[in-house]
Formats: structure tokens, C-alpha cells, sequence
């Protein structure tokens, strides 16, 4: 059997950089060994380099958008920051490496010192995964996420939690009215400012918020917020067809709160905020969890078995930033009917390439993640009256999401 071949890397892109004294080819190469799966040696990377004759190619490349969705497994980094896996797929551990498998593709290998992805998430029916696997996730601190077969949010597993009895005592004695509040106006906060409210709609939602006195009134002003944002329908764009009517038909935000829509996808455009929210969800269980929280005792969603309302409770402040971001790429992206599936029940699901890239587009990183869960965590402790104005501030971090900022500056 002849020796795999090695991830490619953009070399024109590379030497523009080195050009323009951005990076140096020692850097570049640290940038791209760090995400590949199969890197080059150093060696072969400087001979291939130098090697690079003329840009103009790369370049045009560049300027051409992908045509559609069937292009987008190779626009993923070789090492994504959410690794979803596919029916069938599973995680061993080989020579202390950590060996993530599915249908497409050849295995992808994390040794101990490459970097993990921030969660794996088992998406689909079937798959494996070993006992040595889940500890290796546990000592690297990675969160394994299990979702059903509409791409809900099943079950998570983490690392061992902090025993914190005070902390739990706190969070079961804190004020629930206090809490949805002050969770509640971290959601309106981001909508006004990623563009789902204007200025005088948040207001507003803000006054109505500090005038309603129990969780239920609570409830009805977020639902309120929720149903006005974003008022501006939103159509997806396919490449070529046949496509169903209903899919062509325009989106409108206020969709998303019917239960059903939640519970079973019948647009792609809730399909993918289904999957974007369950996985999101996962992330924020498994994050207060290990913060010595019980992601089951929550404060805006109502106790139900099996839910982990807090973990929900947390999600509400990404919702804003995530439905911008996701209607961002659905503007600039046309796709395919092949990336929408049907489960046996009727609803729509995401094909795998089509899920790997609206995870990576949209999920939150995990210093967003952390920073939401240190901020719930101030509030069980300290009261929530005492620290129901002081915003989160989440910084997502790229330039370009400079907006994207979550009820903070």
C-alpha cells in the first residue's frame, strides 16, 4: 500500500503573504501543519514553496465563489473546529491517538500533541465509540455530542464536573424571575445589535422586559421579540432542480416558533438552525457542566424530563449571533436538493458536507462559549439583581464579525 498523500496548502496564498511581510514561511508553515490531518516535513513544504511559479492562477480561483454546496468539504480546514461525523462513523483511540472514522474519507488522527477539535458531533444513525475515546475526550476537555436522527440535541458527553456543592445550592435558591430577565435582556441586547431589531424596536422590548414581573410574562416578551425580529423574508437559492415549492417559498423568522418547526424541520433554513441550536446546545451543557452547574435546573425554560433547560437557557443568547451568521452564508451560497435529506419521519435533515460547513460558519467559539458560562455563573452566585446589568460582553473575534458582538461591547 503506497504512503497517503499529504494535505495540499495554498502556496500562491503563501508567498503573496511573505511577499507583503505578513507572515514568514516559518510561521506559515507552524499556521498550516497545525490544521492539517496528513502534513508535509518542513523540507517538502519549502521545496514545494519555492516551487510555486506564478499566482495568477490561485488568484482567479479565488474570485470564483463556489458554485455549490458539492464544493464545500474542500473549502473545511483538513482539521475542523466542530468535527461532525457521519452514519457509521465512530472514534477509537490507536497509539494514544485519537482516531475519528466515518463513510467519507480516509480516518483523521489527533495525537497528544496536535490540537482537538472543540466537540465531535455523532450525527447520524450507527457508529462507535470506544471507552478509551471518551477518556481521551475528558482529558482533552472535548465534548462528544450525540443528535437524533432529525438533528436535535440527544445527549452530550464531557469530562467529570467540578463537585461544587455551594455552587449548586446557589443556582437552586436563585431567583427565577431575576435570572430570565437578565437572560432575556442579553437576547434582545443581541439582536439590536446584529441587526434582528432595530434601535427602537429593542428599546421597547427592554422597557416591556423590565415591567413584567413573573417568569410566564418573561416568556411572552422574549416570544414577542423573537416573532418581530428579522422581518425580512429570506429565500435560498438552488443551483439547479427540480426543487419543492416550499422550499423555493420565502422564510419568515416568525416560522421558527411554531413547535412543530422546532421538533421537525419542514424548510432547509430551519433545518440548518435546528442543527446550528441542538449542537450549540450540546457545547453549553457540557461547558456548565464541567463549571460545577446542573445544565438541568434552568430558569426561563420550564423543568422537563430529559431537557437540559439551562443549557437551553444559555442558547438564547447565541440565538441572534447565529441566525446572522447563517443568513449570511445563506446569501452568499445556492445549493443543492442532495443536501437536504428526509428521515423516516418525515423531517429535514442536513446532508454531511452541507452540516460539516453550517457548523463551522455559525457555531459560536469556545471563548464565547466559556465567557457565557463564567457570566450565568456570576449571576447564580452573586444574584441575579445585583449583576443584571452587567453585560456578558462576548467578543466573537474575527474582523469581519466585528458587529457579531453578544449583548457586550
Amino acid at each position: 500500500m503506497s504512503r497517503p498523500r499529504c494535505d495540499p496548502f495554498d502556496a500562491a496564498a503563501i508567498l503573496a503573504a511573505i511577499a507583503d511581510g505578513a507572515t514568514s514561511e516559518r510561521k506559515a508553515y507552524l499556521a498550516y501543519a497545525s490544521t492539517a490531518a496528513r502534513p508535509y516535513a518542513r523540507s517538502t513544504f519549502t521545496i514545494m514553496l519555492r516551487r510555486r511559479p506564478a499566482l495568477e492562477p490561485i488568484e482567479a480561483r479565488k474570485a470564483e465563489p463556489p458554485a455549490s454546496v458539492a464544493d464545500w468539504r474542500e473549502r473545511l480546514s483538513a482539521k475542523p473546529r466542530i468535527l461532525s461525523l457521519a452514519a457509521g462513523g465512530g472514534l477509537r483511540v490507536q497509539k494514544a491517538a485519537l482516531v475519528a472514522f466515518d463513510a467519507h474519507g480516509p480516518p483523521m488522527r489527533y495525537t497528544p500533541a496536535s490540537r482537538p477539535p472543540s466537540a465531535i458531533v455523532l450525527s447520524s444513525a450507527g457508529g462507535f465509540v470506544s471507552v478509551e475515546a471518551v477518556r481521551w475526550c475528558a482529558r482533552r476537555g472535548v465534548s462528544i455530542i450525540a443528535l437524533d436522527r432529525s438533528h436535535g440535541f440527544l445527549t452530550v458527553m464531557t469530562g467529570a464536573p467540578k463537585a461544587d456543592a455551594r455552587r449548586l445550592r446557589a443556582q437552586v435558591e436563585a431567583d427565577p424571575v431575576s435570572m430570565a430577565r437578565a437572560i432575556v435582556a442579553a437576547k434582545i441586547e443581541a439582536l439590536g445589535r446584529v441587526g434582528g431589531l432595530d434601535h427602537n424596536q429593542a428599546r421597547l422590548k427592554l422597557v416591556d422586559l423590565s415591567e413584567a414581573l413573573t417568569v410566564e410574562a418573561i416568556r411572552n416578551v422574549e416570544a414577542q421579540a423573537s416573532r418581530i425580529a428579522w422581518g425580512a423574508p429570506i429565500a435560498l437559492r438552488f443551483d439547479r432542480g427540480p426543487v419543492p415549492a416550499d422550499w423555493r417559498a420565502p422564510w419568515l423568522a416568525r416560522t421558527r416558533l411554531d413547535a412543530r418547526t422546532k421538533q421537525r424541520a419542514r424548510h432547509p433554513l430551519n433545518g440548518m438552525l435546528n442543527a446550528a441550536f441542538s449542537v450549540t446546545a450540546g457545547r453549553l451543557t457540557a461547558y456548565l457542566a464541567a463549571a460545577g452547574l446542573s445544565p438541568a435546573i434552568g430558569f426561563l425554560h420550564a423543568d422537563k424530563v430529559g431537557r437540559f433547560s439551562l443549557g437551553w437557557d444559555a442558547v438564547e443568547i447565541f440565538r441572534p449571533m447565529i441566525e446572522a451568521r447563517l443568513f449570511r452564508l445563506v446569501e452568499r451560497e445556492r445549493f443543492l436538493v442532495t443536501d437536504f435529506e428526509r428521515d423516516t419521519e418525515g423531517a429535514l435533515r442536513l446532508a454531511g458536507p452541507c452540516l460539516r460547513l453550517v457548523l463551522n460558519e455559525v457555531a459560536p467559539p469556545p471563548g464565547a462559549l466559556s465567557r457565557c458560562v463564567k457570566w450565568m455563573a456570576g449571576l447564580i452566585e452573586a444574584g441575579a439583581l445585583a449583576q443584571a446589568n452587567q453585560a456578558p460582553g462576548f467578543f466573537i473575534g474575527k474582523a469581519a464579525d466585528r458587529q457579531l458582538t453578544v449583548a457586550g461591547h
